[in-house]
């Protein structure tokens, strides 16, 4: 097959896969399906689509950083295979915009040069994708598993050995890992992650980690020392860790035990009734409701927004709109709402429908009931501060 100079019309299906790579976007499966297309025999024509989709996106560390830079920047770390081919050719890393000055001649202007080196290094982890063998040395090790885990395609069961390929968890699989070094780490699905010499990326999902271990996340690299012990969650590219055992940094602030940090100030991290505490900037709370006939819940979430719940109806007041929602079953069937704050968004669904999706600056639970039973029942941080919450 032709790249696209060659003449041959475009790979309409590939053209998608490239572009949903290019914004972060793409499904597991997809993902799977972009890594076989790229592992053929016709696959530097297809990596070629996937370069140019690259090139011509706009703001590549805001739009690609969150899929695969984690990744990255564990890899760029050490030396050897395609990153340290790329570190080479590249030059050591500079600091952002500040000029080069060698008072010989300038260098030619590349365009590979303009690149960023999250650029650099996301097409050194494609390339480290395509080019590796399969079943390459080994990172790491299945402990247990429970339900379903694959690696690249390819079926887990516990002994198997890991290496720096794609991991995929359905929901409700718990997968148990340990490294050489003694870290270890329980994935609970749905997730996504890759095994590292050092350490763990996480792209998406839930986890418990435990010492020495190094977390590369979307938003962050986060060193766990011997002993510590940290739950870590991540969605829409944002992370979330709490603290259960030891202590670590976080963005240059310390969390100790019981602490939890979603990228700013520590935060209590434990289970609560009846609301959130202050402060907690990331927090998932079930609204469960056992109805009697006639009765109704007001649900206040912020300023000038509110839920209102009566049997069989549930209405978001939102600046004085109001926007109705049918959850389905019985009317006096009990009700449970499932709220999710995380990073200013505030996310509730019911009966498996999202009744709510919204930023605001500063949440406000205040709970009433009248003719029916109401209990509010979460916990702040990524899990529960057992550990023990999936």
């Amino acid at each position: 097959m032709a790249d696209d100079d060659g003449g041959t019309p475009p790979d309409a299906r590939l053209e998608e896969l490239a572009a949903g790579w290019a914004i972060g976007a793409l499904s597991p499966a997809e993902l799977e399906e972009l890594l076989a297309r790229l592992r053929r025999d016709d696959g530097a024509a297809a990596a070629a689509t996937v370069w140019r989709h690259l090139t011509t996106t706009a703001d590549l560390r805001a739009q690609l950083s969150p899929a695969l830079s984690d990744s990255v920047r564990l890899r760029l770390g050490r030396g050897g295979g395609v990153a340290e081919a790329i570190r080479r050719r590249i030059g050591p890393a500079r600091p952002g915009l500040a000029p080069v000055v060698d008072g010989g001649k300038p260098l030619p202007r590349r365009w590979g040069q303009v690149l960023t080196l999250t650029g650099f290094g996301l097409i050194a982890l494609l390339a480290w994708w395509w080019w590796r063998p399969a079943g390459g040395a080994a990172v790491a090790r299945v402990v247990a598993l429970e339900g379903t885990a694959t690696l690249s395609g390819e079926a887990l069961a516990p002994g198997s050995a890991l290496d720096p390929r794609s991991l995929v968890l359905p929901a409700g699989a718990r997968l148990e890992l340990a490294w050489p070094g003694g870290g270890g780490a329980t994935l609970l699905g749905p997730a996504m992650a890759v095994a590292q010499g050092d350490g763990l990326s996480l792209h998406a999902g839930a986890a418990r980690c435990r010492g020495p271990l190094r977390l590369g996340l979307p938003d962050r690299v986060v060193e766990l020392p011997a002993q510590a012990r940290a739950a870590v969650a991540v969605r829409d590219a944002l992370s979330t860790l709490g603290c259960a055992a030891g202590a670590f940094t976080v963005d240059g602030r310390q969390l100790a035990p019981g602490q939890a940090s979603a990228g700013g100030e520590p935060f209590p991290w434990r289970t609560f009734t009846g609301g959130p505490p202050a402060g907690a900037a990331a927090w998932q709370a079930e609204l469960r409701i056992a109805w009697r006939p006639g009765g109704s819940v007001h649900l206040e979430l912020a300023e000038g927004l509110a839920l209102e719940c009566i049997p069989g109806r549930i209405a978001v007041l939102r600046q004085g709109l109001r926007t109705e929602l049918e959850p389905g079953g019985a009317p006096l069937a009990p009700l449970a709402l499932r709220l999710d704050l995380h990073a200013n968004r505030l996310r509730v669904a019911a009966a498996g429908q999202q009744a709510l999706d919204a930023h605001i600056a500063q949440p406000l639970i205040r709970l009433e009931a009248h003719g029916a039973e109401a209990a509010l029942n979460g916990s702040t941080g990524p899990l529960s501060p057992e550990g023990e919450g999936r």
